[in-house]
């Protein structure tokens, strides 16, 4: 029977000099004395052999970097041996010793102010590796490059710098020092390569330091430069006002000198002359005696007491050219007007000449020029408003400053006003518009009024206007002007007027018979205090007319012609005053209807109609229309020229409706008359038989006995 041999034999750790191997001991042997023979080796040597009673062994004394193969048997007390098992393991390469920075390598591109790890290896020709060793080193942090001053003036100065090498992706900033003798620093920072220091002193000696700092607060080395700072210059030097003769400039005082004493030196001149040189301790100077038109150069510089001064700054100026004086405007008309001055001082010797210009509000200037002292201005609006300016120009083009004056020409009143049309309540005045207003916007004002009461006031912008809510049969003054947008009224013009008394109103028929007609209407409005009447005129074709009055707003018109056409006129009239316009209507009196009319010969199926003409309709084409029905039919017509009639076509024990109505031959009908009557019933005998007192029973329709002797 076999020995079992040790299991899963397996290296648990290396290093360049030993190893240790693990395995697991054999099933079975757990009250059975024995224990391991381990056997290693490398190539070319001879085995190394040792024993062990537990399940590992240190292995020692190793070559490093080298393979060995490694057996493990099971061997019992009486020296029986198992089978063996094997593995094999390779020891680890040693390290560097003593790793020191700058030693052996010089590593080139780092990032400045950065810590770096830095490991070191054995490597052989087979590439076989060791363990690392590893140490740490920080770069220093560097400090701005070529520090320069870039501008500097009398109360700040820039400096500038290159960005150390190497921080394109260091988050940095830089810290700037700045002093001068006797005062302590001031510090600030930038993020940028570049700073401008103010609030400095003028004419001082600063020294500036820079150095650069980290997020984390470190900093590099400091670089210094140091600079001076200028003596100020006035400042904003500014020309303040200026004549013909004389100009005032004004300047700030430069900063930074409240507490330093000095003065201003300032040299004004015009070409061809020498400079005229004055000082002033205040910041504004006014020259005298110029000449006028003519171009000044000035300049103004800071002076120290110790007579230090600074640069120089200039402006220019004109004198103004002398403006017109006494300007005058003279002979105002709707559309024209004169204007006149006086030359101005000091021209006597210099070419000139005027322009004038003028405008109304909303409108373009038109100019004009002129060598006189007067202009009549003639293509002017009417009702205008107009600014007139005038200025002295000389040949270099040169130009004054300009007079001026405001004038409104004289607005045109309405033209040939005049009562168009007038009723009673209202009245229509026209007029022309005035001439030269076709591009001028206006309107007109009208006023009227009656004697005893207040002007009605209104506006228009038509040449016209409907007076309306008047009083009848009354005179009225109207006044009408033109009116500017700008408020400016014309001269009015007048005209009177006299209201006519209304007409009736609503003229109506209210009845009509065969000779008589009554008319109504309303009483015309604004006359419930005024005595008046109505006049009424009445005629029928080829006849004269009838005229009648009345103080009522309605007449009965009587003896009329039956079946005739008559027009009525209606006026109201007053004492002392034209009639009103009239109204008008007509009405056609009616045809006479027949009359006295009967029902004769009565039977089941017929009867006889009898009527008689009015005799008002002697020798008047006429004929008569007979109408006849009974209840749910609809009616027969009949026409006659005769008085009478017999209808035969009735239906026995009906009632029926008759009516006869009088037509002429142009149409025209009367109203009918009628007369309603019963048929009579018809007698059909079917049975008859004789009674015991001698009288017949005779059996009719519906069971109705007739008793006959």
């Amino acid at each position: 029977m076999l020995l079992p041999a040790p299991d899963q034999l397996t290296v648990d750790s290396v290093d360049t000099t030993s190893a240790t191997v693990i395995w697991n001991q054999p099933p079975g042997f757990d009250q059975t004395h024995h224990h391991h023979q381990i056997s290693y080796q490398c190539q070319g040597t001879e085995p190394h052999i040792t024993t062990t009673s537990s399940t590992s062994i240190l292995l020692s004394d190793l070559k490093p970097a080298t393979k060995y193969s490694v057996t493990v048997c099971t061997v019992m007390d009486d020296g029986k041996k198992s089978q063996l098992v094997t593995t094999t393991l390779t020891t680890s390469l040693p390290a560097p010793d003593q790793l020191t920075v700058g030693l052996y390598i010089t590593l080139s591109d780092l990032k400045p102010d950065t810590e770096y790890s830095v490991t070191v290896c054995t490597v052989l020709d087979n590439g076989k590796k060791s363990q690392l060793v590893t140490t740490t080193l920080t770069t220093s942090l560097p400090a701005p490059d070529q520090l320069t001053v870039d501008a500097v003036d009398a109360t700040s100065a820039t400096v500038i710098w290159n960005q150390p090498p190497g921080l394109d992706q260091t988050h940095h900033h830089y810290q700037i020092s700045y002093q001068c003798q006797g005062t302590e620093p001031n510090i600030t920072t930038t993020s940028s390569p570049s700073i401008t220091l103010s609030d400095l002193k003028p004419a001082t000696e600063y020294s500036v330091t820079v150095c650069t700092v980290l997020d984390n607060g470190k900093k590099s080395l400091m670089v210094l430069t140091t600079l001076n700072t200028m003596l100020p210059a006035p400042d904003q030097l500014t020309v303040d006002s200026v004549d013909t003769t004389s100009a005032t400039v004004i300047w700030n005082q430069p900063p930074g000198l409240d507490q330093t004493h000095h003065h201003y030196q300032i040299s004004y001149q015009c070409p061809g002359t020498e400079p005229h040189i004055t000082t002033t301790s205040s910041p504004s100077i006014t020259l005298s005696d110029l000449k006028p038109a003519t171009e000044y150069s000035v300049t103004v510089c800071t002076v120290m007491d110790n007579r230090v001064q600074s640069n120089l700054v200039s402006t220019i100026l004109t004198t103004e050219v002398p403006a017109p004086v006494d300007l005058n405007i003279e002979d105002v008309k709707c559309t024209s007007l004169t204007v006149k001055w006086t030359t101005g001082l000091g021209l006597n010797q210099i070419t000139h000449h005027f322009l004038i210009s003028y405008c109304s509000p909303g409108n373009k200037t038109k100019t004009v020029n002129t060598e006189y002292c007067y202009r009549t201005l003639s293509d002017l609006q009417p009702g205008t408003q107009y600014t007139i300016r005038v200025s002295t120009v000389l040949n270099n083009g040169l130009q004054s400053k300009p007079v001026s004056e405001d004038i409104c020409t004289v607005l045109p009143a309405p033209d040939q006003l005049t009562v168009d049309s007038v009723d009673a309540k209202s009245a229509t005045v026209i007029w022309n518009q005035p001439p030269g207003l076709d591009q001028t916007h206006h309107h007109y004002q009208i006023s009227y009024q009656c004697p005893g009461t207040e002007p009605h006031i209104s506006t228009t912008s038509s040449p016209s206007i409907t007076l309306s809510d008047l009083k009848p049969a009354t005179e009225y003054t109207v006044t009408v002007c033109t009116v500017m947008d700008n408020g400016k009224k014309s001269q009015v013009v007048t005209t009177t007027l006299n209201t006519s008394l209304p007409a009736p109103d609503q003229l109506t028929v209210d009845s009509v018979d065969t000779t008589s007609a009554t008319v109504i209407w309303n009483q015309p409005p604004g006359l419930d205090q005024t005595h008046h009447q109505y006049q009424i005129s009445y005629q029928c074709p080829e006849t004269e007319p009838h005229i009648t009055t009345t103080s009522s707003p309605s007449i009965t018109l009587s003896d009329l012609k039956p079946a005739t056409e008559y027009s009525v006129t209606v006026c109201t009239v007053k004492d002392n005053v034209q009639p009103g316009p009239t109204v008008s209507t007509t009405f056609m009196t009616e045809v006479p209807p027949p009359c006295d009319l009967t029902i004769e010969d009565l039977k089941s199926t017929l009867l006889t109609v009898r009527w008689t003409n009015d005799l008002g309709l002697d020798g008047t084409c006429q004929h008569s229309l007979i109408s006849y029905c009974s209840p749910g039919k609809e009616p027969t017509l009949v026409i006659t020229k005769y008085c009478s009639r017999t209808l035969s076509d009735l239906q026995p024990g009906t009632q029926y409706t008759i009516s006869v109505s009088t037509v002429l031959n142009n149409g025209l009908q009367s109203k009918p008359v009628s007369e309603d009557i019963c048929t009579g019933k018809r007698t059909e005998p079917i049975h008859c038989k004789k009674c015991h007192s001698g009288i017949f029973l005779v059996l009719l329709r519906k069971r109705q006995w007739l008793f006959l002797r």
